[in-house]
């Protein structure tokens, strides 16, 4: 039996000279394989490279590597499987393994969007809550998973029954009434406008994939997303969804409440959830969407996968946004991020709370949606040259409109 050195070797000859892969494909192949066969298999699991079955695989990326890795990502995890399915062709051609044993592994492969749900599921559970441990069992029994395919089957209806959808639907407090006491503003109607071209897009169009890695929207959607807006958006042809602003955080929005789910088949199977959604007021629409954004979505999410710039700590933050725009002058233009640093919680101001508030989610994706939704407007700083303008979009001056006073009024009174 080869050893697991000799076996990377004939495979990283055979990628090379017979496949002819580009050097960093086969790197990204080797570097993925050495780790589970070393770290995973060797030293975790103590068993040879060639008496893997679909067990080992499946645990590996489906709980291993999500628990054990710490700096992981979706993509990372994902990268696997192709490294993991060629390596095991190649086994099977050089007669290492059996048919037998090759289908069983390439079955574990077969449906990246199982681990990539595990993934999410895994860090999407609330370890703080009263019923973590049971949470917890559920996801590492697969449970949670289970119910998914469930629910796909069946159309969705175990879970998504009446008392659920109006229950995500609701929140406990006054936002609603402080939108509905004004008429919505030009803005703000022509964001829930393409928040609706959005969801019946992606409702309309059943054979609509979207990408393995992060189930994000492909390439020729975004395009013809994009144009149906009544706020367009000037792309490259070759975009990616999180450079699309306004796209990325409408799918963020409908994604996090299950609007949609994500099925086996890499589409978006709409919920009783989006029709709840629709039949609520345009007022009511507009508070549910400042709602999530504030409170309930994870801003990391808005940014490109694996940015970095600490959205977590930009998020703790936002008390002192609530507290500067509520006590703010309506229309008056304030000097940022002065005016929001008055309102810090400690007196001194670190290099980090002035990086968190020019750089990263809250100047790229936070305030640029309530702009878009016409509650504030702020102006970027100017550069000599043309190229350091681009390169540095710094906002330099900030206003708060009267209606988004009271908006965040109504967020700021949610906390006390």
């Amino acid at each position: 039996m080869s050893s697991t050195t000799n076996l990377l070797n004939k495979f990283e000859l055979f990628i090379s000279v017979e496949k002819k892969l580009s050097q960093e494909t086969i790197n990204k192949h080797l570097n993925n394989l050495d780790f589970f066969l070393n770290v995973y298999l060797n030293r975790y699991e103590r068993i040879s490279p060639t008496a893997v079955s679909e067990s080992e695989i499946t645990d590996f990326l489906g709980n291993f590597y999500i628990r054990k890795v710490i700096d992981g990502t979706k993509s990372g995890l994902l990268s696997f499987i192709p490294s993991i399915k060629k390596f095991y062709r190649f086994l099977l051609e050089i007669g290492e393994i059996d048919e037998e044993q090759y289908t069983d592994i390439y079955d574990a492969c077969r449906n990246p969007n199982r681990y990539r749900r595990r993934f999410e599921n895994y860090f999407n559970l609330d370890f703080n809550a009263p019923d973590k441990d049971e949470r917890f069992n559920r996801w590492l029994m697969w449970e949670d998973y289970e119910e998914n395919e469930e629910n796909e089957e069946n159309g969705f209806k175990s879970k998504f029954n009446d008392q659920y959808v109006q229950k995500i639907l609701q929140f406990p407090y006054n936002l609603q009434k402080t939108i509905e006491k004004n008429p919505i503003n030009p803005n703000a109607t022509s964001f829930l406008h393409d928040f609706h071209i959005f969801l019946d897009y992606c409702s309309q169009n059943p054979t609509m994939k979207v990408t393995k890695t992060n189930g994000f929207i492909q390439r020729k959607h975004i395009h013809n997303i994009n144009h149906l807006f009544q706020t367009r958006e000037k792309l490259k042809q070759t975009i990616n969804q999180p450079e699309v602003k306004r796209i990325h955080l409408f799918y963020n929005l409908a994604i996090s409440f299950n609007f949609f789910l994500n099925t086996t088949k890499s589409t978006l199977q709409p919920t009783p959830i989006l029709n709840g959604f629709k039949k609520l007021s345009p007022s009511n629409q507009l508070a549910w969407i400042i709602h999530v954004i504030w409170n309930q979505i994870q801003w990391k999410n808005l940014l490109k996968p694996n940015s970095g710039g600490r959205p977590e700590w930009s998020q703790t933050k936002r008390i002192n946004f609530e507290e500067a725009f509520a006590d703010a002058t309506a229309d008056y233009q304030y000097k940022y991020p002065e005016f929001i640093l008055q309102y810090q919680k400690n007196e001194n101001t670190s290099f980090m709370d002035t990086f968190l508030y020019q750089f990263g989610v809250i100047p790229e994706r936070i305030l640029p949606a309530f702009k878009d939704m016409g509650y504030i407007q702020f102006t970027y700083k100017e550069f000599k040259e043309k190229k350091e303008q681009l390169n540095n979009q710094i906002i330099e001056q900030i206003t708060i409109s009267s209606q988004g006073k009271e908006v965040f009024r109504a967020l700021l009174e949610k906390k006390s």
